[in-house]
């Protein structure tokens, strides 16, 4: 491990339209790792644009594991971590907290 795994440290996910971004940095900013999984948007006719929410979390999942299988990131040492996503994706859920269908994307024509 090296000295950069003995740091405190902040996790940033950026849920976008094309991928997952993950970010691990020092408390005072330094970047220590980053990954970036990416995931398809689809258009199931003209002007539509959708995205499945299970990619997101799959990319979510995969990204910050990615992180940490690095050197510089100790998983004990997470302060803190930030999420954000793209623009106002809908995600329309059933009774279980499930998705009944991929999430319409703010890139979408229909409206």
């Amino acid at each position: 491990m090296s000295a950069a795994a003995n740091r405190d440290w902040l996790l940033g996910i950026d849920i976008g339209t094309g991928s997952v971004k993950a970010l691990a940095v020092t408390l005072d900013g330094r970047p220590l790792a980053s990954a970036s999984v990416e995931h398809p948007m689809h258009h199931p006719r003209p002007g539509w644009a959708e995205n499945d929410p299970e990619d997101w979390l799959r990319g979510v999942v995969r990204a910050v594991r990615l992180l940490l299988a690095t050197d510089d990131v100790d998983s004990r040492r997470l302060m803190a971590m930030c999420l954000v996503s793209q623009r106002d994706p809908w995600v329309l859920l059933d009774d279980a907290m499930r998705p009944v269908r991929a999430a319409i994307a703010w890139t979408d024509q229909r409206s």
